[in-house]
């Protein structure tokens, strides 16, 4: 059974369907995994370390510390982009080739080996917590247009 295939706790358990961090749990032993059988998990390693909270729209980076095992809405401090952080979400976006306009990874720098983890990738965030400047509808709306006339003008040659 998986109970007895997992080791070294902590994990979380996150929900198949939800956002926002809703119904998400630590479990630190076999007693934490009282559940029907017959439910589909979503397991993954705990990761302890710094919890980032990277919105981006367009080139804009806004990040923010976030307390652990919280959701989207809490209150964060907004920091300066790490310089691994931003080449992070380059990559991610690439890795799209390009296609990502605009959105949000929850990332964890392990404390042990200082590597960087995505852990959730939010692809139409709320920007409840957006405290960079200009207003993320505004970027979103505009971004968006520009993608709009882009294919227009592609379209018309």
């Amino acid at each position: 059974t998986l109970k007895n295939e997992l080791s070294e706790y902590p994990y979380i358990l996150k929900p198949i369907m939800g956002s926002g961090s809703r119904g998400v749990q630590i479990i630190r032993s076999n007693e934490d995994l009282k559940i029907s059988n017959d439910r589909i998990l979503y397991l993954e390693r705990y990761i302890k370390g710094v919890h980032y909270n990277a919105y981006f729209i367009g080139d804009n980076i806004c990040t923010l510390i976030k307390p652990p095992l919280s959701h989207e809405h809490v209150d964060m401090k907004k920091i300066d982009t790490p310089n691994d952080v931003e080449n992070l979400i380059k990559k991610w976006k690439t890795y799209f080739n390009g296609d990502v306009l605009f959105g949000h990874l929850d990332i964890v720098r392990e404390d042990s080996s200082h590597k960087l983890y995505v852990v959730d990738p939010g692809s139409f965030p709320e920007f409840s917590n957006w405290k960079c400047d200009g207003s993320p509808v505004e970027k979103v709306c505009n971004i968006i247009l520009d993608q709009v006339e882009i294919t227009r003008n592609h379209n018309r040659r």
